[in-house]
């Protein structure tokens, strides 16, 4: 399955003379939007010379031509530097050669605005982490939790002996998930490890907080922390490393 960019903007067939094109709007998916017939197509070849950056650099210029659609070559984790991107062996990551943060297809205002507003927020469920949009949520990747459950561990030790043994069980629970194979990883072997060590990973947060009441304060007081205060813009920079 290859990946798929989709860009739409106002072809001129509507609207007031005069006006100019609207701006382009980036979409996610296999087809156009439902309804809209494109007049004019451009294809983007994605690769570690021409990558997210180089291709949003040219929008205005494709907008300004009344290019309709603009789709785009697999831009998802590869074996091996190409350049064709069909060597695809991760589609839930993306290339790293390719250079670019993505910003969300979803927020309705810049990211920055969307933050520091705290409308995206971060919760765990169930032994997974999920930064909610809304009712949209976002799932984190297993490998960046240890970042997450050691913010508060230096409190968590000054409360519990060093012995005890749910302290022990949550600092093996960052253990295991720092061993995890790292998301840029490219080797088929190593992604199929990552999937399924993290599977039996997230079974044990919950598993901790569940049995103590120390843990869950600590993950609580995280959770709380890194979500951030409205009005205090420095304080989203953990959550926005996570969207990154």
């Amino acid at each position: 399955m290859a990946g798929r960019v989709v860009v739409t903007a106002n072809d001129g067939s509507d609207g007031d003379a005069g006006e100019g094109p609207e701006p382009l709007h980036l979409l996610t998916g296999p087809t156009v939007p439902p309804g809209r017939v494109p007049t004019s197509t451009y294809r983007l070849q994605m690769n570690h010379s021409f990558g997210l950056q180089e291709a949003t650099a040219i929008v205005p210029c494709l907008a300004d031509l009344r290019v309709a659609v603009l789709s785009a070559s697999p831009y998802f984790a590869e074996t091996t530097v190409s350049n064709h991107g069909y060597d695809v062996v991760d589609y839930s990551a993306l290339n790293p050669e390719l250079r670019h943060k993505v910003l969300l297809p979803i927020l309705g205002a810049p990211d920055g605005t969307v933050l520091e507003g705290g409308n995206l927020r971060l919760r765990l469920a169930e032994g997974t982490f999920w930064i909610d949009y809304y009712e949209t949520p976002l799932p984190v990747a297993p490998p960046t939790y240890p970042a997450i459950l050691r913010r508060q561990l230096p409190a968590l030790i000054a409360r519990m002996p060093d012995d005890d043994p749910m302290l022990l069980e949550f600092q093996s629970v960052i253990t295991a998930f720092e061993c995890l194979p790292g998301q840029e990883e490219r080797d088929p072997d190593l992604i199929a490890e990552r999937l399924r060590e993290q599977v039996f990973a997230q079974r044990r947060p919950a598993a901790v907080v569940r049995a103590s009441a120390l843990a869950r304060n600590a993950v609580a007081a995280a959770i709380t922390e890194i979500n951030g205060g409205v009005g205090e813009p420095a304080s989203f920079d953990f959550l926005e490393q996570l969207l990154e």
